[in-house]
C-alpha cells in the first residue's frame, strides 16, 4: 500500500513539474513573440546604417583618390619645373599603385553596401536572407 501511495505522489509530482514547465515555456514563448517586431525593425535598422556606413566609406575612398591624384599632379609639375633631368617613371607608379588599391577597397565597400540596399528597399526580403544566413 505505501508504494502505491508513494508512486501517486511521485506521479503528481511529475504532473505538477510538467504543468510548471509548460507554463513557463509558454510564458518565454509569449514574451519571445512580443519582442519580435522591435528585435526585426532593431536589425534592419542596424542593416541600412551598415548599408549606409559603408556606401559613405567608399564615396570618401573615391574622393581621398581624386585629391591624391590632383596632389601627385601638382607635386609633379612643382618638381618637373625645378629638375631638368626628371625621369617619370617613378611618377607613374606613385599614380598607379595607391590610386589603384584605392579605388578597388572604394569599389569593394561600395558592392558590400549594395548588397544590403534591400534593407531599404524591401526590409522583409533582408530579414528572410539574413535569417537564411543565420541559419546555415
Amino acid at each position: 500500500m505505501a508504494d502505491v501511495e508513494q508512486a501517486s505522489s511521485l506521479a503528481s509530482l511529475g504532473k505538477q513539474a510538467l504543468v510548471d514547465l509548460l507554463n513557463n515555456l509558454t510564458q518565454a514563448k509569449d514574451f519571445a513573440v512580443g519582442q519580435l517586431p522591435d528585435v526585426c525593425n532593431q536589425y534592419v535598422a542596424l542593416g541600412r546604417f551598415s548599408c549606409a556606413a559603408m556606401f559613405v566609406c567608399s564615396l570618401l575612398l573615391v574622393l581621398s583618390a581624386v585629391l591624391y591624384v590632383r596632389w601627385i599632379n601638382r607635386t609633379y609639375s612643382k618638381f618637373e619645373k625645378n629638375h631638368d633631368n626628371f625621369d617619370s617613371d617613378g611618377m607613374v607608379l606613385a599614380y598607379v599603385i595607391p590610386t589603384g588599391a584605392i579605388l578597388v577597397l572604394a569599389t569593394v565597400l561600395f558592392c558590400a553596401s549594395m548588397n544590403s540596399v534591400s534593407s531599404w528597399v524591401a526590409p522583409k526580403v533582408y530579414l528572410i536572407s539574413e535569417i537564411r544566413e543565420l541559419i546555415k
